[in-house]
């Protein structure tokens, strides 16, 4: 690391500091925090998911507790009250944390919870990725997909420059988990990112207009399901207004 304006050593100029921890602002400070806390978590008994490197699990006989980390915001939920707050209470005294509250807004989603259970909305996110395109503006389309012609990888005309139909699609990939109802689309557009043409950023614009108009489409988690696996993952589309 290169001395910081006002603490250079005249004498020393070509010197640099050798770090003993991670600063914060730096490129590695993340993976290094990381780290750490992957450590700990490992040793108060949570298993690392294979499947997704920022979820840590841990079931302690009937009881679960999952733990999603991104960068140094952590989402903790879990099948026990009391649990949760004996973890929260072991992170504090080895990290400095902020007090837990509940869950509001998280990586681009909005919960928000009724007597009848939980409410994902993904409509901020959405607000914004139709903004960052210049379509807040564009006619909504009642299909997020047009059913002729059909897309092929010699569909239309290569594109010069396809990393803005690369990046929508990547945008379009993260929304589907709160909105079931692209999936299709969007892993159709999937296909073609290694050669898309401008049909394809056609197509993928078209899901942009079709959610313009279904800004308000949500998933619904109730609160009568049971905790067992199989309903975990069990939830539906609410298409109220929220």
């Amino acid at each position: 690391m290169e001395h910081p304006p006002g603490f250079v050593d005249r004498d020393k100029t070509d010197h640099v500091c050798c770090l003993q921890k991670a600063a914060y602002g730096l490129k590695q400070a993340p993976r290094a925090w990381y780290t750490e806390l992957k450590a700990y978590l490992l040793s108060l008994g949570f298993h690392n998911s294979l499947a997704d490197t920022s979820l840590f699990t841990l079931c302690c006989g009937s009881d679960f507790v999952y733990l999603l980390i991104y960068v140094d915001d952590i989402l903790i939920i879990g099948s026990n009250n009391g649990l949760i707050t004996h973890i929260l209470a072991l992170l504090a005294e080895r990290f400095s944390v902020k007090d837990a509250e509940a869950l509001n807004y998280f990586l681009g989603i909005k919960a928000h919870r009724t007597s009848r259970g939980l409410h994902l909305s993904p409509k901020k996110y959405i607000l914004d990725l139709l903004h960052s395109h210049n379509m807040l503006a564009c006619k909504p389309v009642c299909s997020s997909m047009a059913s002729s012609p059909k897309l092929t990888l010699h569909s239309g005309i290569p594109l010069s420059d396809p990393r803005e139909f690369r990046k929508l699609v990547g945008s379009l990939q993260y929304l589907a988990f709160t909105r079931q109802d692209i999936v299709y689309a969007v892993n159709h557009l999937s296909q073609f990112i290694h050669r898309p043409t401008n049909d394809h950023l056609q197509a993928a614009k078209r899901v942009l207009h079709y959610l313009a108009g279904t800004t308000t489409h949500r998933i619904f988690f109730s609160a009568s399901n049971c905790l067992s696996p199989s309903c975990i993952l069990g939830c539906r589309l609410d298409w109220g207004h929220g």
